[in-house]
């Protein structure tokens, strides 16, 4: 009850556009909507309407529609005032995905992207996160060939070869590259023979920012690490501990996968400020950190947060391991569904390194109850 299937969503949509359009006027709520306001456009209209708490309200968002209604229409009929106060109420439920009562940023925003249009560029932007969400690593086989493609061409593009590109992930929908290439050629406002800058025109195509996404890292030894040496043959810097820093949160895996505020100082003291054996630069995201540039990724962080909760029950407690289950093994698969990325060798093979010592290798239950049980220690930051 109060939940509307997407396919309603749509049609109450269109019903408004029908009430306007039967007075000779153009439609309160038409794909131009979405199409014409990006990201940034709509991040900016919410903030004007959001309540003190950073959160939309359904009689905010009545107002929000409202406006947009006499900018683009003139001024509504009292019976257009009602449908449209009515057509948001139910709509209600299918926005407030994460079920507070009160609409996110981010939820806003898909909402708009999402259901109001059937143009190429809006079935692109509601397909593509439609399959994200039903395969995390189909964003990672999407960002790889992203980075891929970027490293190749130098960055610069034409929009058709990136209409070709988006295209060739959207199984099972059948649409023109050519259609797709003229629709964003007039929301980019360039001429079809123009170079692109490729993540620019991505970004527009998904109606999405890039966002930075970063590895932290720690040494769990505390500066002891160089002590093993001797066991295992070769020179160790550090007993890595990983995780992925994006949208301001830390993320990592100690048992269960934890978001918490950067920096973990509490369970593994301060991040490494430098390495021996990988780059380490300033972080994007927080200033005066070092960390291990990864990449951007297109992904929300609703949908980050989505990755998270699927990934929970093989990053769990009873399935951490030491060498084949480890913080590391983690942050490379959240690292590879973000970024289309791996995180570097050196993480990577450490677990084998060390259990490669059958002194160490002795000591892999009690590794594994250490690092293995992180719990109500460890203070989770609220998703917002």
């Amino acid at each position: 009850p109060g939940v509307l299937e997407g396919e309603r969503v749509d049609g109450i949509v269109k019903q408004i556009a029908a009430q306007q359009m039967s007075r000779g006027s153009r439609p309160c709520l038409t794909p131009a909507f979405a199409g014409a306001l990006m990201w940034a456009d709509l991040e900016a209209i919410f903030k004007e309407h959001a309540g003190p708490d950073g959160r939309l309200s359904a009689s905010e968002l009545v107002d929000i529609y409202r406006k947009y209604a006499i900018r683009t229409a003139g001024q509504p009929t009292q019976e257009e005032l009602l449908l449209i106060d009515r057509s948001v109420h139910m709509c209600y439920g299918v926005l407030d995905r994460d079920g507070s009562g009160l609409l996110t940023c981010e939820e806003f925003i898909r909402f708009v992207l999402e259901h109001l249009g059937e143009s190429p560029l809006q079935k692109l932007r509601s397909h593509l996160p439609s399959s994200w969400a039903n395969d995390p690593h189909i964003l990672g086989k999407f960002m790889y060939g992203l980075t891929a493609w970027c490293k190749s061409c130098g960055g610069f593009v034409s929009v058709g070869e990136v209409a070709d590109y988006l295209v060739s992930f959207l199984d099972g929908l059948d649409m023109d590259p050519k259609a797709l290439t003229e629709e964003l050629i007039e929301e980019m406002d360039v001429s079809g023979d123009d170079v692109v800058d490729l993540w620019m025109v991505v970004g527009c195509a998904l109606g999405r920012r890039p966002v930075p996404v970063e590895m932290m890292l720690y040494d769990i030894s505390q500066g002891s690490a160089a002590r093993l040496s001797g066991l295992v043959g070769k020179h160790v810097e550090a007993i890595y501990h990983t995780s992925i820093l994006a949208f301001g949160n830390e993320y990592w895996y100690g048992g269960r996968i934890i978001r918490s505020d950067p920096r973990a100082l509490k369970a593994f003291g301060a991040p490494l400020r430098s390495s021996t054996s990988m780059e380490l630069e300033q972080s994007e995201i927080l200033e005066g950190l070092s960390i291990v540039r990864l990449g951007y990724t297109f992904a929300t962080s609703v949908e980050l947060e989505a990755y998270r909760q699927r990934m929970a029950r093989r990053f769990s407690s009873e399935r951490y391991d030491v060498v084949l289950n480890n913080c590391n093994t983690f942050t490379e698969e959240f690292a590879w569904c973000l970024t289309g990325r791996s995180i570097p060798d050196e993480v990577k093979s450490q677990g084998r390194i060390l259990m490669s010592s059958s002194a160490l290798q002795s000591l892999r239950p009690l590794l594994n109850s250490l690092f293995g049980g992180f719990g109500g220690e460890v203070e989770e930051t609220r998703f917002l």
